[in-house]
């Protein structure tokens, strides 16, 4: 079969709100060589930053013409741990729902990215959003152009403090587990935007 990488990533700003992503896919030859590369885009009116990073690597899958061996390179966790960290088969043996009995957000997209993976042999990997790595940076800019976010004045994440934010995005509850407060730019509470908790609330992985 044939090796292919896919780096995506999605942007939302604000959060809900217009929204981007992209997939820049790769074929590896035996050699580790890149011979052919093929960036995919879109934007969204209204959408949240889990959705297009959803959408991202659902775009990219879908674009394969045949079964392939796919690393699907993400800097999002709400993305690779769900299926690294066993989130979705949690998920769909407690009916869809989360740790606060309430329904897993985008199980439309889940549905399809779950399909889409069942055809090729895929391995999700993490990496660092900002840290250097060529495709995720491209991808990242892409994302973020079609998302209608300034590069020159790119928003500041960290700056904000989630017990802060106002009561309307408190009530929507992290997309993951449920719990709150929210982090407005990812739609997930803290520990699960990190990576420190487990997506049912039993703990550190």
């Amino acid at each position: 079969m044939d090796h292919v990488e896919i780096h995506t990533d999605g942007a939302c700003f604000p959060n809900p709100g217009r929204g981007g992503w992209a997939a820049i896919l790769l074929h590896i030859d035996s050699h580790g060589e890149v011979t052919a590369k093929k960036t995919l885009q879109g934007t969204e009116p209204n959408s949240t930053n889990n959705k297009m990073e959803l959408v991202s690597v659902i775009k990219g899958l879908e674009s394969l013409k045949r079964q392939c061996y796919v690393y699907v390179y993400s800097d999002s966790q709400y993305v690779v741990n769900a299926f690294n960290n066993g989130w979705i088969n949690k998920w769909q043996n407690n009916g869809w729902t989360n740790s606060q009995g309430k329904a897993v957000k985008n199980q439309d997209l889940w549905d399809q990215l779950i399909g889409l993976v069942d055809q090729h042999n895929v391995t999700f990997k993490w990496i660092k959003g900002h840290a250097g790595n060529r495709y995720n940076e491209m991808a990242d800019r892409i994302a973020n152009q079609n998302a209608g976010i300034d590069p020159n004045n790119p928003p500041n994440f960290k700056r904000r403090n989630p017990r802060k934010s106002n009561s309307r995005v408190k009530s929507r509850g992290c997309e993951v587990c449920g719990n709150k407060p929210v982090i407005p730019e990812t739609g997930m509470c803290g520990p699960c935007t990190h990576g420190t908790a487990d997506a049912f609330g039993e703990g550190e992985w």
